[in-house]
């Protein structure tokens, strides 16, 4: 259950790091920090939820 919602929030985070990546090349700079923010918060919920719960 846990791997799949953080494979989840790990596609999420791609997604929203190729999205920006391609605000950028359209010169589209709050649209790219928007989906560069997105991709950032995607992968550290795919990293929180997959780490043991007895790790810091």
């Amino acid at each position: 259950m846990f791997d799949a919602l953080a494979a989840l929030f790990l596609i999420v985070g791609v997604a929203g790091f190729g999205l920006g990546a391609h605000a950028l090349g359209r010169a589209s700079d709050v649209e790219a920090i928007y989906w560069l923010v997105v991709g950032i918060v995607g992968v550290r919920a795919a990293v929180a939820v997959a780490r043991p719960a007895g790790g810091t």
